[in-house]
C-alpha cells in the first residue's frame, strides 16, 4: 500500500488584505480543515492574479450562513 503525503507550502498572507471584506475571507479561511487549506493554496498557486475568493462557492455559502 502506497502513502502519499502532500506538503504545499502554507503562505498565510492573504492577497486581498485591503478591501472591505477581509475580516470575513479571514475569518471563512480559519474555518478550513487540512483539505480546504491544500486546496486553497492549489487554488491560489494556478490561478494566479485570476483567483477570487469572494466569488468561490465555498464564501458565498460561509457568507449566506451568517
Amino acid at each position: 500500500m502506497f502513502e502519499f503525503i502532500i506538503s504545499m507550502p502554507t503562505d498565510n498572507k492573504i492577497p486581498f488584505q485591503d478591501c472591505k471584506y477581509a475580516p470575513h475571507i479571514q475569518k471563512y479561511v480559519s474555518s478550513f480543515d487540512d483539505i480546504d487549506k491544500m486546496c486553497f493554496e492549489i487554488a491560489k498557486s494556478h490561478l494566479k492574479s485570476s483567483f477570487n475568493i469572494e466569488k468561490s462557492v465555498g464564501y458565498k455559502k460561509f457568507i449566506a450562513k451568517k
